[in-house]
């Protein structure tokens, strides 16, 4: 019988995308993911880069009257996870306001920015 801690490897994950603590380490090696400890429970946040599927889950998950926090706090439960675990959109409503407010005012991990081509010297 599985376990709450067992849960993040039974969700299904397309691609491999979904945050779970045993495929975040790409995201990491592109920089595409922050760590961050929330001030009231204590416990440690990863957030890695949303996609465009997270944004639409969130979407979906917020619901059609949704306002823009309630759409931020979704696509949170999306694209994080706390204490190690991938916790759902129902649970983080729940979290403490300060615990909240953290993960929201961080900057989402920026997409690595291509390097400029190099242009050829001109010969005179």
């Amino acid at each position: 019988m599985p376990t709450a801690v067992d849960a993040p490897a039974l969700i299904p994950t397309p691609y491999n995308l979904f945050p779970t603590p045993y495929n975040l380490q790409p995201f990491f090696e592109a920089q595409q993911a922050i760590e961050l400890t929330l001030p009231i429970s204590g416990k440690t946040a990863i957030i890695r880069r949303p996609i465009g599927r997270d944004m639409v889950e969130a979407d979906r998950l917020a619901g059609p009257k949704a306002n823009e926090l309630t759409l931020k706090i979704a696509l949170m439960s999306r694209i994080a996870t706390i204490g190690g675990r991938v916790l759902p959109f129902e649970d983080f409503q729940e979290f403490d306001l300060e615990d909240i407010t953290e993960m929201l005012e961080r900057d989402f991990p920026s997409a690595p920015k291509p390097s400029p081509p190099e242009m050829p010297q001109p010969e005179y």
